[in-house]
């Protein structure tokens, strides 16, 4: 009995055990703990008496909790994606024209323009210019207008006029009196202010007089470079009519857009 006291009323040494068991978590131990605790205290007492087991001692399991440990993960910065640049295709440079180089010119020598004047001098019918029986003022500037010219002269391959206003008629007696002299051959002229003009030949056109016993004056027309020739004293072109010869009559003359278009000489005496 004191064994089975001694085995089981230990309840320190039992208390011992399970704490260890405990603290160790490993049943096996406890159990082998309290086998070689009950031998020892069989082999003190020498009793033989049956030894009664005691009741099977339960252990309680010891429910160990996993620390269960949550790892936080960073996830690492991530830098935005980045954009591919824009690739700009290579421009491509416009195609270069080369300047158009022109051949050299080769100075020619300089060519002298010859007249060949092939003039019909055709008989023509000519109504005066002058209204009211009296030209233009001369003024300055000289605008376009009627002008009259006693006196011209040559002036390289062109002519040049002395300009005047005539008057003729009642605009002569109108402006000069009635005197037989104011208006002899019925017309005077102002000769100042003047004025002086040059024909460019080739531009505009001309007539002469030509005196005949039979008709009297006719009237031919020609170019302005057959009339700058005659004035310059060179003969008539071929096409004059046989007995022709320039005589210096004076003309009327009209301007128009600043140049000489016609020239028509006027018998005046």
């Amino acid at each position: 009995m004191s064994t089975i006291r001694r085995a089981i009323g230990d309840d320190a040494a039992i208390a011992h055990v399970r704490r260890s068991v405990t603290w160790r978590r490993s049943a096996p131990v406890v159990a082998l703990s309290l086998v070689l605790f009950a031998s020892c205290g069989s082999d003190d007492a020498g009793d033989s008496a049956p030894v009664t087991s005691p009741s099977p001692t339960t252990v309680a399991s010891v429910s160990t909790t996993p620390v269960t440990t949550t790892q936080v993960t960073t996830p690492p910065v991530t830098s935005p994606p980045t954009t591919a640049p824009v690739t700009t295709p290579p421009t491509t440079a416009p195609a270069t024209t080369s300047p158009v180089t022109s051949p050299p010119t080769t100075a020619s020598a300089p060519t002298t323009t010859v007249d060949v004047v092939v003039e019909a001098y055709a008989s023509v019918e000519w109504v005066t210019p002058i209204v009211d029986g009296a030209t233009d003022p001369i003024t300055n500037p000289l605008p376009d207008g009627v002008y009259w010219s006693w006196t011209y002269a040559p002036s390289g391959d062109s002519v040049e006029f002395v300009l005047s206003q005539l008057f003729t008629g009642e605009a002569c007696r109108e402006r000069f009196g009635d005197s037989p002299e104011a208006c002899a051959s019925d017309n005077n002229t102002v000769y100042e202010p003047s004025a002086t003009v040059t024909l460019t030949p080739g531009v505009g056109s001309a007539t002469v007089l030509m005196w005949t016993e039979a008709a009297g004056f006719e009237r031919l027309a020609i170019s302005t470079t057959e009339f700058s020739r005659l004035v310059a004293g060179e003969q008539p072109a071929e096409e004059a009519p046989v007995g022709y010869a320039f005589d210096r009559h004076a003309v009327v003359i009209v301007i128009s857009g600043g140049e000489i278009d016609t020239v028509d000489q006027v018998f005046m005496s």
